[in-house]
């Protein structure tokens, strides 16, 4: 059963929103997602007939998604002056996160700062992914990043104390724990020239040239491919990849073998 009700006096309406039991999948005609419990109010305030700001909190008991019962979902949210500030969180018995987000969206270039703490997910109980078998994942991550699209995209990507324990993505292996302190991505432009970073804990690359993200793809894959030939899975097409100087060097491949598979000797 799903309830709605709302009061407005001439300056504010106040909504609020309950069900156990929403057919959302059905709905959606999404066959992905299943039952969503809610509840959920809205103050939205007016000024001179226009919104000024808006005010919403949100808990979710239950959300089906492939299956899985997801619980304990808390989200709110303020819109005020053109800028919006969310926090989410879920404490769920196989993953616990929690973020906040601040964006704006009157710019035509959007500008979004978020902070995540993941403390504990683990893919294949909720039937996102078996890649891992039944590895256990957390880290931190910071984001302070703004542009139109990819092509514009301007800003920084902090992960720390990103860590997988008893994973293992070969069936005949042994759980594995791997652990990574520290991963920065980084895009900035000056003069008409994008440098684009990447350091980790023990790695090191470097971009820098006429080019936009969407080429990227193509260039790494090329570069990899000249220097690892025999390396299985990997395609390349011919297209333009901008004018790039490419510096780099990886002193140790464990976070391939453990995290994709991939069986590299340096």
């Amino acid at each position: 059963m799903l309830t709605l009700s709302g009061e407005y006096n001439g300056k504010e309406i106040d909504t609020h929103i309950n069900t156990n039991d929403l057919a959302l999948g059905q709905i959606l005609e999404n066959q992905e997602i299943g039952t969503l419990a809610l509840d959920a109010s809205a103050d939205i305030f007016f000024n001179n007939g226009k919104i000024s700001s808006v005010q919403f909190d949100g808990k979710v008991p239950l959300f089906e998604f492939r299956k899985y019962p997801y619980q304990n979902i808390v989200m709110n949210a303020n819109y005020s002056n053109g800028t919006v500030d969310g926090q989410f969180s879920i404490d769920d018995p196989y993953v616990v996160l929690s973020a906040t987000a601040r964006t704006s969206l009157t710019s035509a270039v959007k500008h979004i700062d978020a902070d995540i703490d993941l403390g504990y997910l683990a893919p294949k109980q909720l039937g996102l992914s078996d890649k891992w078998n039944d590895g256990i994942f957390s880290m931190h991550a910071n984001a302070n990043l703004h542009g139109s699209n990819i092509d514009d995209l301007l800003g920084t990507l902090h992960v720390s104390n990103l860590r997988m324990l008893g994973g293992n993505v070969k069936p005949e292996g042994m759980p594995e724990d791997f652990m990574m302190n520290d991963i920065r991505f980084s895009s900035s432009m000056e003069n008409s020239e994008r440098t684009i970073s990447l350091a980790a804990d023990n790695m090191k690359l470097l971009l820098k040239g006429s080019f936009t993200p969407s080429q990227l793809k193509n260039t790494v894959i090329g570069l990899v491919k000249s220097e690892l030939p025999s390396l299985p899975g990997i395609e390349h097409e011919t297209v333009s990849s901008g004018n790039i100087i490419v510096d780099g060097h990886i002193s140790s491949t464990e976070w391939l073998r453990k995290l994709l598979g991939v069986d590299i000797n340096l």
